[in-house]
């Protein structure tokens, strides 16, 4: 997945947390892995992540 996808699904995923707080956990875990996915592949993790 490129960088600009990457950082969109974060994007939405941070958007999600904040409007389903009871679903936060799960979100969490796929925020973590969108992260890790960015670390993997080299790039950059967006400072306002």
């Amino acid at each position: 997945m490129a960088f600009e996808q990457l950082k969109v699904a974060i994007t939405m995923l941070m958007d999600e947390i904040t409007q389903k707080p009871e679903d936060a956990h799960v979100l969490q875990e796929q925020l973590r892995e969108k992260i890790s996915e960015l670390k993997t592949m080299g790039l950059p993790v967006p400072a306002d992540i």
